[in-house]
Formats: structure tokens, C-alpha cells, sequence
């Protein structure tokens, strides 16, 4: 995959940069915050949890209108950060049902983000059996699942994710038809005079 063109320094001194803010806005509503509580006020955090939960789940909207683009391909995220993210989210959910008390705002938060991204897994897993005899042939080939669709079917890397069932392939010249979902399969196509040739 092509990097943004970010310099590793910069990448690094960005995610630096973050991590302080995201650590300044904490203590600050930790602080804030704090008194309110103390008296009975409880509105304040509560909008906050609210807000966090909108937004985690913002935050995982935007990989679905990718996976709709490519034909349910997950292309660009790391399937070992999500899966870490996702026991993350199951654990702690299960941390609130062993409380006294169950967190309902949190408990929506998580289970939200299980699910989301448990739909990201599936989507993968359902485009990698829609294709799996295209793989086949690519890993007998030799070639990766782009490289093979580009070469054998003249469609650029970038796009070798899109829907292959709504591309028209023509038939090659030496008579082999290309079905992306069946493999391929050999078409006679001998004429007469090649026929008494070979007699």
C-alpha cells in the first residue's frame, strides 16, 4: 500500500502532539469536572460519555462506505489492530457486567464498537469466499490477488477490488472465456482448415 507521503518524524511528532492534547483535555475535565460531581450534578459527564459514544461510532461509519466502494473488500486496515481493539471493547463490556451497577452509556459504547467492527471481519471474509477461486488461481500463478487481476484482466491494482461480476471481460484470442467467479474454462474454437492441418 502507497504511504500519505508523511515523513516518519512528522508522523511520529503528530501522534506526540496528540496524545498530549487527547492527555491535557483529560486532566482538564478531570478537574472541572470534578466539583460538579461532588454536589449532584451529574449531567456534565454524563453529556460526555454521550458525546464519546456518538463519536466512537462515527469513527467506524467511514470503513463501511470503503468496503461498499471495493465490493466489500477491507483494504488498509490492520486486521491484528482490530482484532485487539474489538477484545478490548468485549472485555470491558464484560468488566460492566460484573460491576453492581451496569454503566448503560459505556455498556452502548462498547457494544457498538463490537459490532461495527465485527462487521468489518465479516465483510473481508465474505469477499475472500466470493473470490476464493480467483486467489486460487493467482496463488498458482504465483502472482498476488492484484497483481493476477491486473495481468490476466488488463484492470489496474487500484481498482482490482471493484465488483468483477459488473466488468465485462471479453474472450481471450486464443478461445479461453473468463468467468472471475467460475475460474476459467477452454472453448473449442478449432476451425475446419485447422482441423485437416493437424490430420
Amino acid at each position: 500500500m502507497p504511504n500519505s507521503g508523511w515523513r516518519i518524524w512528522t508522523a511520529s511528532l503528530m501522534a506526540v502532539i496528540t496524545g498530549i492534547a487527547c492527555a491535557g483535555v483529560q486532566v482538564l475535565l478531570v478537574f472541572t469536572l470534578r466539583g460538579p460531581y461532588a454536589n449532584g450534578v451529574s449531567w456534565p459527564i454524563t453529556t460526555i460519555g454521550i458525546i464519546a459514544a456518538v463519536v466512537l461510532a462515527a469513527g467506524l461509519i467511514p470503513p463501511y462506505f470503503e468496503l461498499w466502494k471495493r465490493n466489500f473488500r477491507v483494504i488498509g486496515i490492520n486486521f491484528i489492530f482490530l482484532t485487539t481493539d474489538w477484545f478490548g471493547a468485549f472485555f470491558s463490556a464484560m468488566a460492566l457486567v460484573a460491576q453492581h451497577t451496569f454503566d448503560v452509556i459505556g455498556g452502548s459504547s462498547y457494544t457498538v464498537c463490537m459490532i461495527l467492527e465485527l462487521g468489518i471481519f465479516l465483510s473481508h471474509i465474505l469477499w475472500r469466499i466470493r473470490t476464493r477461486k480467483i486467489h486460487r488461481e493467482a496463488k498458482l500463478a504465483g502472482l498476488s490477488y492484484d497483481d493476477y487481476v491486473e495481468d490476466k484482466h488488463g484492470l489496474p491494482a487500484v481498482d482490482s477490488s471493484a465488483s468483477l461480476e459488473k466488468l465485462p471481460i471479453p474472450s481471450s484470442a486464443n478461445g479461453t472465456d473468463t468467468d472471475l467467479e467460475k475460474g476459467t474454462t477452454q472453448v473449442a474454437t478449432v476451425s475446419a482448415s485447422e482441423q485437416k492441418t493437424t490430420l
